[in-house]
């Protein structure tokens, strides 16, 4: 089971951690598409975008603080599917109705990764010998 929850943390991790790494040499177009969906600030909300999906992906990987992680990145990614796949206006596509599908999909993962924490393989589960608390 420590295995099962271990590659399924890591699938999850690898979505934001990839999408992170793609957004930075894309920057300036990633910027000026936030914009387009008039998301206030676009490049310090760019800059925020990918310290939680690299950081945030990172942590998740490795199992560190997951809990944590996995609430903010949670809290991040219903912003962004309201501001980015529903529209109030316009009818859906299929293709933002999928995006938004697996978005809450991915959202129910993190659920899980908060509800039922990393598993045994990760850095959260190593004993709490005389850590300093920061």
């Amino acid at each position: 089971m420590a295995l099962v929850a271990l590659v399924g943390r890591l699938l999850l991790a690898m979505i934001f951690l990839l999408s992170g790494l793609h957004k930075i040499p894309a920057f300036a177009s990633v910027a000026e598409d936030m914009a387009n969906h008039r998301v206030p600030f676009p490049e310090v909300a760019l800059i925020a975008t990918i310290l939680i999906e690299v950081v945030g992906g990172i942590a998740l990987a490795i199992g560190y603080r997951t809990r944590v992680v996995a609430a903010v990145i949670a809290a991040w990614l219903v912003v962004v599917t309201i501001v980015y796949h529903t529209s109030l206006v316009v009818a859906q596509t299929q293709d933002q109705t999928i995006q938004f599908l697996k978005n809450l999909a991915i959202l129910g993962g993190l659920l899980g990764l908060v509800g039922n924490g990393p598993g045994s393989l990760s850095l959260d589960a190593r004993p709490r010998r005389n850590r300093i608390v920061v």
